[in-house]
């Protein structure tokens, strides 16, 4: 019994890995978007960059952009699609985390 609570729970480590890849990607595209197509909201949230500190005050403006949904203002479909992406991936990636736990 052992055994197999060890593997699924290594299933769910690298289902959570997989989906923080995937995030990752996914929010560097977001970033890029903005910097590109909407320079007065990626000023506005201080210019974040990948690779800083999720506690720092620009990442925080932008993950609370991400998860009020405040993306959807713009009204910019690729942008849209990838704010939906980086919020699902970020939530996804929390839940196979949790489930590695328990498992």
């Amino acid at each position: 019994m052992e055994i197999e609570m060890k593997d699924s729970s290594m299933i769910w480590a690298i289902a959570c890995m997989l989906a923080m890849l995937v995030n990752f990607w996914t929010t560097h595209r977001l970033l890029d978007r903005l910097q590109r197509q909407h320079p007065g909201t990626w000023t506005l949230l201080g210019s974040p960059r990948l690779g800083e500190s999720n506690l720092g005050p620009r990442w925080l403006e932008f993950a609370k952009y991400i998860w009020t949904l405040r993306f959807r203002e713009a009204h910019d479909s690729e942008l849209n699609r990838l704010g939906w992406a980086s919020l699902t991936g970020e939530a996804a990636a929390l839940m196979f985390f949790l489930m590695s736990l328990v498992a």
